[in-house]
């Protein structure tokens, strides 16, 4: 999955960076049909913004949260993209979108 981090108003630290691609990758648990992540992370005062825009196929995910710190801010708004991605393969599961899986085919 390709991740593509933007930092407005403040330099992006190696530890930032390397905890939102942990972040974003623990997702890949949940559904693992995405084709791709963008982050953009914005300093506002004394606001840290984080906004998630995950492509899936035939969706966009958006989520967003604001807190004092960037660390919460990216935290809240990956776990918001955890449950609507749920949401989202539950919501495939119940119209029959999902393929199965080679071993849970039945032969006739």
């Amino acid at each position: 999955m390709k991740i593509e981090i933007t930092a407005r108003n403040f330099k992006l630290g190696n530890g930032l960076k390397i905890y939102i691609e942990n972040e974003i990758n623990s997702l890949e648990k949940h559904y693992d049909r995405i084709l791709d992540c963008q982050v953009i992370l914005e300093k506002v005062k004394n606001d840290s913004i984080a906004e998630l825009i995950l492509r899936v196929y035939g969706k966009v995910l958006v989520t967003k949260d604001t807190s004092e710190d960037m660390f919460k801010s990216v935290d809240g708004a990956a776990e918001k993209l955890r449950r609507r991605l749920k949401k989202y393969k539950q919501k495939l599961k119940d119209f029959g979108h999902v393929e199965k899986d080679f071993h849970q085919v039945e032969l006739e």
